[in-house]
This record gives C-alpha cells, structure tokens and sequence, in this order.
C-alpha cells in the first residue's frame, strides 16, 4: 500500500469526448503520469497563472 502526504480525498466525474480523452490520454503517457496526475497538474499550473 503506498502512503503519501497529499491524500486524495475528493473525486470529480468528468465526461470528455473521445478526441479530448484521447489528447489528455497521449500527453499524460508521453509525461509518463496517470491520467489522474496529468489533469491536476493542469489544474496546478491554472491556478498558478491566475496569481
């Protein structure tokens, strides 16, 4: 079992089409990261932009 010091706790359901999933799927393993990881760092440099 992995531990971590940032536990997920919060879910969002998300409905993408098929090219949108397919764009996040291509980058996500291409940055070799989850689907998951990929979407919250998305998320992280959006917020980051918008300080």
């Amino acid at each position: 079992m992995r531990t971590t010091s940032d536990p997920k706790n919060e879910k969002i359901k998300l409905r993408l089409n098929e090219d949108l999933k397919n764009h996040v799927q291509r980058y996500a393993d291409k940055e070799s990261v989850s689907l998951s990881e990929y979407i919250r760092e998305l998320i992280r440099q959006d917020i980051k932009n918008k300080r």
